[in-house]
């Protein structure tokens, strides 16, 4: 992926080389993760200077947006609630009128009703 040089490490001391690897137009697939320190004059021993850690698996991005599955919940509590609103205006709106029906016509005179909402008799 890269290549880093770490100058004045003293003996016995370590170094955490952190980097940011592009995969843009990288292939699918498994790739291993190692690390080589070149022996320096005098080292005796080398076999610590080699590391193989971990296997990144590349894949490729989803097309498209991507839309986190709370947002579709969220979309059907809302819908769920708007429908409910409407049902109540329109049951409120029903008993309104089904309440004016019986203040008028026939059914206010049979229960002796007069359009000002007094009882006759």
């Amino acid at each position: 992926v890269d290549t880093f040089f770490v100058e004045g490490l003293a003996p016995n001391t370590t170094h955490i080389v952190t980097f940011h690897w592009n995969t843009n137009g990288v292939a699918e697939g498994n790739y291993t993760l190692s690390a080589f320190a070149t022996p320096v004059p005098g080292e005796e021993h080398t076999e610590d200077n080699y590391l193989e850690n971990g296997i990144v698996e590349v894949i490729k991005s989803p097309m498209g947006w991507f839309v986190p599955d709370w947002f579709w919940w969220l979309l059907l509590l809302l819908v769920l609630i708007f429908l409910l609103l409407l049902i109540l205006l329109y049951l409120r709106r029903r008993r309104k009128k089904s309440e004016e029906a019986f203040r008028s016509g026939w059914t206010a005179w049979y229960y002796c009703y007069d359009l000002r909402k007094n009882r006759r008799m």
